[in-house]
């Protein structure tokens, strides 16, 4: 059966040839692989194409479709690659508990069990979200509800929002142990002055 593209996907490759940023937000099973392969497909061969994805299954599938013009990397993968360029000569490990420990070496031992799930879980948003300052950490806080839990005297928010800023510092030293969070957040957070490969469209 041959692929018919429906309205959307025809309206997004048509801005999309305009060679202008756009932003398209679909739900899992919309097609937005099968927009992608159109994509890539309008895209003259001589042309550099990168198409990033999430995951390594994903990335399985987007390499057995595109065409071989187009290289597909998974957010992960393109900043390890990043990290390793940027901590030459260290040989890069990947610890996915690096922020719990660098957290149960910020936060005293009498408040660690309390606090260590909101505050994991408000890092990681900041680290994705690359923010540092103290009130964009209040408000990702507050957005999300990662408040202590009130019962727990002396993990005030405050507190949590100082020891995210030191853990984000902290994160951001040179270290051969790197994390999965690591891979996204530090390349992203230098982004100016990294060195990325180059692409006609990504």
């Amino acid at each position: 059966m041959t692929f018919q593209p429906s309205e959307q996907q025809l309206a997004i490759c048509a801005h999309a040839k305009k060679s202008r940023p756009l932003m398209v937000i679909a739900r899992a099973g919309t097609g937005k692989s099968s927009t992608l392969e159109m994509l890539a497909r309008a895209i003259p061969k001589e042309q550099t194409v990168l198409a990033c994805c999430f995951n390594k299954d994903i990335r399985a599938e987007l390499e057995r479709r595109m065409p071989q013009h187009v290289k597909v990397k998974s957010f992960n993968q393109m900043g390890f690659a990043a990290l390793s360029e940027m901590r030459k000569p260290m040989r890069l490990s990947v610890d996915a508990g690096k922020q719990r420990q660098i957290l149960r070496d910020i936060v005293p031992k009498d408040l660690r069990e309390s606090v260590e799930g909101p505050l994991l879980r408000l890092l990681a948003m900041c680290m994705a979200r690359v923010i540092e300052t103290p009130e964009d950490i209040e408000a990702t806080m507050d957005e999300f509800d990662f408040y202590p839990p009130d019962n727990v005297q002396g993990a005030t928010p405050q507190r949590m929002v100082a020891w995210v800023q030191d853990a984000l510092y902290i994160t951001r030293q040179p270290s051969s142990v790197v994390s999965y969070d690591d891979q996204v957040y530090i390349p992203a957070y230098y982004i100016r002055t990294i060195k990325m490969p180059k692409f006609d469209h990504v």
